[in-house]
């Protein structure tokens, strides 16, 4: 936060903060505005800058010994401030970090990490917030994607259900969006299944 004060600790970080995944990710992952939208530095009002400029965001490939991987993102929504230690520090929420997981599961610790988290965390989701982010978002795969774990999980909402009405085959209409199409298909969310999903009934 002293580095880059608009930042937001996001993706595999996250997942271990909110204690989503048991891996101890050996790189600092940390999402900051890709345009003029800023967040307010910690402990401080509009109020505070009214007459000055906002500080600048440092940027560095490390703090201290460990990397820093600073992604530049323009969904500028979805964290809290959390103080685990005392002092503040912003971070995606559980849901964002599940939502991110899904669509940049290489920042992640993978795929595989990513839908145990869901399966982890089932019990806990906040499916309001989930809806709301999704549509955030917009990103149309997002939904089919989501629909999809939920309907799996045992949670898909009403709300979410009109999703697969808007669900259409295309070539990003896949669970995994870095691997190729499979011949697993979800008829329901015009979705291809190109990744074990057994992760999601294991636990």
């Amino acid at each position: 936060m002293e580095l880059h004060p608009f930042a937001t600790i996001s993706y595999h970080s996250a997942f271990a903060f909110h204690k989503l995944t048991n891996d101890l990710p050996k790189i600092i992952h940390a999402a900051v505005p890709s345009d003029k939208v800023m967040i307010l530095p910690l402990g401080t009002t509009p109020e505070d800058w009214a007459e000055m400029p906002l500080v600048p965001g440092r940027k560095s490939d490390k703090i201290g010994t460990q990397e820093l991987k600073l992604h530049k993102v323009k969904d500028v929504f979805g964290y809290q401030e959390y103080a685990p230690q005392g002092y503040p520090v912003r971070v995606t929420t559980p849901e964002k970090t599940l939502l991110d997981g899904l669509l940049r599961p290489e920042w992640c610790g993978g795929f595989d990490n990513v839908l145990r988290a869901w399966v982890g965390y089932k019990d806990l989701l906040d499916l309001r917030q989930i809806e709301n982010y999704v549509e955030l978002f917009a990103v149309a795969v997002l939904k089919q994607r989501v629909g999809f774990i939920l309907e799996e999980l045992g949670l898909l909402t009403d709300s979410a259900k009109q999703w697969a009405n808007q669900a259409k085959r295309g070539s990003s209409s896949r669970l995994l969006g870095s691997a190729p199409f499979a011949p697993s298909f979800s008829e329901h969310w015009k979705l291809s299944i190109n990744t074990p999903t057994t992760i999601l009934h294991e636990l």
